[in-house]
């Protein structure tokens, strides 16, 4: 007679106190919520922001152009008409002198 498996039965099962259920883990707190940046200033337009402005457009210069005669991008031009960056000692020197003395050193301040 071949070995039969008796499904029917199952192993016993016992609880002893070194069997006890383990809790479950407690959650890590909460990360505190991120702090936000404070808001970027407005951009501050000079008075030789305006002028570079106002002379690029009467004369006809694209900021890529007017760029490449001061030594710089047209990003950078953009950035000084627009009011984000102040230019450079040198720059704003070079900026004079381009413009025949139409936008001034001492205005970018």
């Amino acid at each position: 007679m071949p070995n039969q498996i008796d499904t029917d039965s199952t192993p016993e099962q016992t609880t002893t106190p070194e069997m006890a259920p383990v809790a479950a883990p407690v959650p890590a707190p909460a990360a505190p919520a991120a702090e936000k940046k404070p808001a970027r200033p407005a951009p501050r337009v000079t008075q030789s922001a305006l002028y570079l402005r106002e002379y690029l457009e009467r004369n006809g210069w694209s900021l890529a152009a007017f760029g490449r005669e001061v030594g710089c991008t047209k990003g950078n031009i953009f950035n000084l008409i627009t009011g984000k960056n102040l230019p450079s000692l040198q720059l704003a020197m070079k900026i004079e002198a381009a413009t025949g003395g139409e936008v001034r050193l001492g205005e970018w301040t």
